[in-house]
């Protein structure tokens, strides 16, 4: 395999991970695609752009996938074999769902593709972008430099954009730690969009992990909101408005979830509003297995895109 995901480690080394539960796993495990497709759905995740330059920010239309070139091949192994490294990275199966998803909403798909060792700090490291083309399901690499890959961002968020002064102190790759030093910081992530058969959403979820050890009861999306992440949740509503109609109300779930051992349950939020007026609407408290078997996470989750459970 020449890709692998990008992982989650501090920024002033990568050996550091973040806290993890010992036995219960997170988010990416419970709601992973060999459980929730025995209930006829699919998560995908991806990076995706806010125009923020607008007076009302709009959703820009591409969505970002991003890997790491593994050490031992070189771009120019890439480019000769990009058809089989992506397909050998997410399945056929996976490539047609993200196709036949961007098509129902005019979406760009682009894989991010680079050798994070690079030095970040150089406008001479390069990045592959691979376009997906929507009308067969085909490859289309090409190199930038990093200047150019700064401005891509800037252009697709509307300008200048950054995460504040002190930049990211964990993130999924070095590049990513190094653009949040700079006014072309890398896009925010949507943790899992859930669509049903017909390639269509029925539930987005982000996850918020917990790593003090308080009651789960206690985390609520006003701990967050407006005051600590409000570009955050403001992002998820604009881009929920921008994929829902009006015979087809999107749910937003927030997945809480502890890295304390003593913790054995889980809090799930619905949230609802427009953006810079998000609000909660219910939430609930569950049990979660504890042992590394999550085949309950399917039901959960279709209990969540029904909401009989608390709405």
């Amino acid at each position: 395999m020449m890709l692998n995901k990008p992982f989650l480690a501090k920024c002033d080394d990568r050996r550091v991970l973040p806290k993890e539960h010992p036995t219960s796993g997170n988010p990416d495990d419970w709601f992973h695609n060999d459980l929730i497709s025995k209930v006829g759905l699919t998560g995908i995740s991806f990076d995706y752009f806010i125009n923020w330059k607008e007076s009302s920010p709009i959703v820009t239309p591409v969505i970002w996938i991003k890997r790491f070139l593994q050490t031992e091949y070189s771009y120019d192994a890439l480019l000769g074999n990009v058809d089989k490294a992506i397909k050998e990275e997410f399945g056929t199966n996976y490539i047609k769902v993200l196709s036949e998803f961007a098509n129902k909403y005019s979406l760009a798909v682009q894989f991010i593709i680079f050798k994070d060792e690079q030095d970040w700090t150089s406008a001479s490291s390069q990045i592959c972008i691979v376009n997906l083309n929507l009308d067969n399901n085909t490859f289309e690499p090409d190199l930038i430099n990093l200047d150019g890959f700064k401005l891509l961002i800037q252009t697709y968020s509307g300008g200048a954009v950054s995460v504040g002064t002190k930049g990211l102190i964990y993130g999924t790759s070095r590049l990513e730690c190094t653009l949040s030093h700079t006014n072309a910081a890398y896009p925010g992530d949507m943790d899992l969009l859930v669509l049903n058969e017909q390639f269509s959403p029925v539930l987005m979820l982000e996850y918020k992990k917990d790593t003090q050890g308080g009651p789960i009861e206690n985390q609520k999306l006003s701990n967050y909101y407006p005051s600590r992440d409000k570009r955050k949740y403001d992002r998820l509503a604009i881009f929920r408005d921008f994929l829902q109609t009006q015979v087809q109300q999107i749910p937003i779930a927030v997945v809480y979830y502890s890295t304390s051992t003593a913790i054995t349950q889980i809090k799930i939020e619905l949230i609802n509003g427009e953006p810079n007026a998000v609000k909660s609407l219910a939430s609930k408290v569950f049990n979660k297995n504890q042992t590394g078997n999550h085949e309950g996470s399917a039901d959960l989750i279709k209990a969540i895109v029904d909401k009989y459970y608390i709405l």
